[in-house]
């Protein structure tokens, strides 16, 4: 693992930035991701875990490595704004790396929406629509990069390379920390009943995908 992406005890926890999205979806210039993800998410699976181990001699799961990560697939048919493009299901992964999964909510932890792959802001052989389109495509959330990336990555939240370059003044000018509407659905639906606080189902859960 990418020594940059490491965990430790310090940062801030799942439950805070739970209680930060509620603080920003519903401020005067926050935008109610909840009620999005309501309206365009469709279905979520889980693709990949590392460091998470079945124990057949103890019959139970256990952390065999320094951090847990769990890789997602979101489904999305948007309807709460105004589409420009014309792909029917957008699909976006959503990777959660997780300090101490005994803790639960309470844990560390980085995450990303979309692809490791550089989003295309211009393009002179290509029109605006194709370049969202391709995006797309490529996995990628472009919510996710134009208020998230930089900010993530000065609190140490981000997984994975941040290609935002300079803060994002115009879209979060506040540099406000919150769950995008695709991470949401999955903390929301997934994690928060999963983990719990020490843990939870999340065992037999990921047990089904072996």
């Amino acid at each position: 693992m990418d020594q940059s992406n490491r965990l430790t005890t310090k940062g801030l926890t799942i439950a805070d930035v739970i209680k930060l999205s509620w603080r920003y979806y519903k401020s005067k210039d926050g935008d109610d991701k909840n009620k999005r993800a309501k309206l365009d998410i469709k279905s979520a699976r889980v693709t990949r875990r590392n460091n998470y181990k079945y124990n057949p001699s103890t019959k139970s799961w256990e952390q065999v490595g320094r951090n847990i990560k769990l890789e997602f697939i979101v489904m999305s048919d948007p309807k709460s704004y105004k589409k420009t493009d014309t792909i029917k299901i957008h699909k976006y992964p959503v990777i959660f790396l997780i300090e101490n999964i005994d803790k639960g909510i309470f844990s560390t932890f980085k995450w990303r929406t979309g692809s490791f792959k550089k989003p295309i802001i211009k393009n002179p052989s290509m029109t605006s629509q194709q370049i969202g389109e391709r995006n797309i495509r490529n996995g990628i959330q472009m919510n996710f990069f134009f208020f998230l990336e930089f900010i993530l990555k000065k609190h140490n939240l981000l997984f994975g390379r941040c290609y935002a370059s300079y803060p994002p003044n115009k879209t979060n000018p506040k540099g406000m920390i919150f769950f995008d509407k695709t991470s949401w659905w999955i903390v929301k639906n997934i994690l928060i009943k999963l983990l719990g606080t020490d843990g939870g189902k999340l065992k037999t859960s990921l047990y089904k995908n072996e």
